[in-house]
């Protein structure tokens, strides 16, 4: 799942959630932050705070922008979940 969260503010708290398919759970998952048309700094200016299962399905990751983005800077933010079926 990914979302775009355009040009964060400080304390912005980006959070997404990735579910698996009815059946399956997740066992681990992952993050990805990237900026688009931002300079060298920007990613520096966002910190992740957690990442974690929720529920049995899901896989959530949440991070804090610690200041402003640059001008056109663009945050991507992308959390996956690895699941497997259910016995």
């Amino acid at each position: 799942m990914s979302e775009n969260f355009g040009r964060a503010n400080p304390g912005d708290r980006p959070t997404l959630t990735a579910l698996c398919d009815l059946g399956m759970r997740a066992v681990s998952g992952g993050i990805d932050t990237t900026v688009l048309n931002g300079n060298d700094n920007d990613l520096m200016r966002v910190e992740l705070l957690s990442s974690h299962a929720v529920a049995v399905r899901g896989w959530m990751a949440m991070s804090i922008v610690n200041s402003r983005l640059s001008q056109s800077a663009e945050l991507i933010y992308t959390v996956t979940a690895y699941c497997i079926p259910v016995p």
